[in-house]
């Protein structure tokens, strides 16, 4: 049997919440739903009542009830977030959480998405929001894979004939994703823990990757992948993967892809990086643009001591809006309309230093083997020989500076004569990678062979 959990402020949405839980077990009785009352004003006479009331939330969170409401608005918030944060938690541990879903406005949605972005991966996490058209879905959503849907109108406690058949269709994607999630993880331990740490048989590689370097990922995922069946020296291992390849995208809009990858190496879920496209980086420091990934971006491996293999992928483009006119700066400049959403444009020479020096300063703290290799003749599918990003001289002040400023105590820096979508170069990240990876790989193996 699947549990669903639907929690939110039931003195506020009662009628919402009512018909989704009716909606739910109507659609199959096998499904177990668990109401959570996080409303701060609900009573006993709040309907529907909650299997696990405000109260206990309030005391999940090491408070008193009473004090509560003494609280301000955002304090108050924050408080019960954190206490159905602690009790989601520990529904999951002990296997009473098959799927989450709330509802909420502004306030609401808020509360909500930090406790549900705690939850592990994969776990089903819905969220029916007021807010989400606003612009506001990255800060819901966080670095999870929470799913949202939007409410499209007001949710004031009763279901009206718009938000009748959104509700409708909510409740059969919980119900659905929990359904599967429970029959595909009946044993508690296969489980995949986000927040928590788990015991893992394998290495994971975390790859950046975007689409004008995909060629050259994927190649070296090829290569990876084939390397740890068929190595000789983990032979005993079996048919069991020495290494599980993650790939992570960065978005031209949003560059959220690097920050997932730098929270799960923060995360301990990370034995290696092959970070080959840092286009987030050059997009931060440039105010026009339209990424927003975090300013830690290129540290946790370094800061950790993770082995990590480094190029610089997509540092040919600087990503701006298309819907608005395009800033006096750049018309002079080369550029594709990528779709209606977006603009790539030519990074210049003195954006090519900045970045450079950037880089430099962020690769000289790692605590960790780390090796930056550099593709001199192209950095993306946009520069390729004869491409329209194709700028040598813009290309060389980056190399420059990242020359000039390297510490060659803490890094091997290596230069290469081919494009980054070259075979080659691909081959050039993978033995690098390994050669950092040989230690572990090495210990892996003994202990391999203490057990057999």
């Amino acid at each position: 049997m699947a549990t669903v959990v639907l929690t939110g402020t039931f003195d506020t949405k009662g009628g919402e919440y009512t018909f989704v839980r009716d909606k739910i077990l109507s659609i199959n009785l096998e499904c177990k739903v668990l109401l959570i009352d996080v409303g701060i004003r609900s009573t006993s006479e709040t309907i529907p009542h909650g299997d696990i009331v405000s109260s206990e939330i309030v005391l999940a969170a090491n408070e008193k009830y009473e004090n509560v409401t003494k609280l301000a608005k955002a304090d108050a918030l924050n408080l019960m977030s954190k206490g159905l944060t602690g009790i989601l938690l520990n529904l999951y541990e002990k296997g009473n959480l098959h799927g989450v879903m709330g509802m909420g406005g502004g306030c609401g949605s808020t509360l909500l998405s930090e406790a549900f972005q705690q939850l592990p991966l994969g776990l089903p996490k819905l969220l029916v929001s007021t807010i989400v058209a606003t612009g506001s879905a990255r800060s819901l959503i966080g670095l999870t894979d929470m799913t949202i849907m939007f409410s499209v109108t007001d949710m004031p406690g009763h279901v009206n004939r718009f938000n009748h058949q959104i509700l409708s269709n909510a409740a059969v994607a919980i119900v659905t994703m929990a359904m599967d999630y429970a029959t595909n993880h009946k044993n508690h331990s296969t489980y995949i823990h986000f927040p928590i740490a788990t015991k893992r048989s394998k290495l994971c590689i975390a790859a950046s990757m975007i689409g004008l370097t995909q060629p050259c990922v994927l190649a070296a995922e090829a290569l990876l992948m084939k390397l740890g069946y068929a190595v000789v020296i983990f032979h005993s291992v079996g048919k069991l993967a020495i290494v599980d390849i993650i790939l992570f995208h960065i978005d031209v809009n949003l560059g959220i892809g690097g920050d997932v990858m730098e929270r799960l190496i923060e995360l301990g879920k990370v034995d290696a990086v092959l970070d080959v496209n840092l286009s987030e980086i050059i997009n931060t420091m440039i105010p026009n643009s339209i990424v927003k990934s975090s300013l830690h971006r290129l540290e946790t491996a370094g800061r950790l001591g993770i082995p990590q293999v480094v190029s610089l992928g997509a540092l040919d483009a600087l990503t701006i809006g298309s819907g608005s006119p395009i800033p006096d700066e750049y018309c002079a400049r080369k550029m594709i309309v990528v779709n209606a959403k977006f603009t790539l444009v030519r990074i210049s020479s003195d954006e090519c230093l900045r970045v450079g020096e950037l880089i430099a300063k962020k690769l000289n703290a790692s605590r960790g083997p780390v090796t930056l290799i550099i593709p001199r003749k192209g950095l993306s599918l946009l520069s390729q020989p004869g491409g329209l990003f194709e700028d040598s001289v813009a290309n060389e002040c980056l190399f420059e500076a990242i020359r000039s400023r390297i510490d060659p105590k803490v890094v091997c820096l290596i230069e290469r004569d081919e494009h980054i979508n070259e075979p080659q170069f691909a081959a050039a990240l993978v033995d690098a990678l390994l050669a950092q990876l040989n230690n572990k790989l090495t210990m892996i193996q003994s202990k391999k062979e203490l057990v057999d």
